[in-house]
């Protein structure tokens, strides 16, 4: 995966994007070190493996990379 030309795809089509990388591996994984994702409020491109751990991160990372809500004062 090209992972900046997966940024760069989702910065321009939604603004804003986050990137899920597995920095350390401990023991058996399904995926190496460097494996990344790139998500956006919409969707994401890539894996870290599936599983409890890549729904946490994306649910986490779809929060973070939502456009913020203009406040009503």
């Amino acid at each position: 995966m090209n992972f900046w030309a997966h940024v760069v795809k989702a910065l321009e089509a939604d603004g804003a994007c986050v990137g899920v990388t597995v920095a350390r591996v401990e023991g058996s994984a399904p995926r190496e070190e460097g494996a990344c994702i790139v998500v956006t409020g919409q969707g994401f491109h890539g894996s870290i493996g599936g599983g409890t751990l890549e729904w946490q991160a994306l649910a986490k990372a779809q929060d973070v990379a939502k456009p913020p809500q203009a406040w009503n004062g």
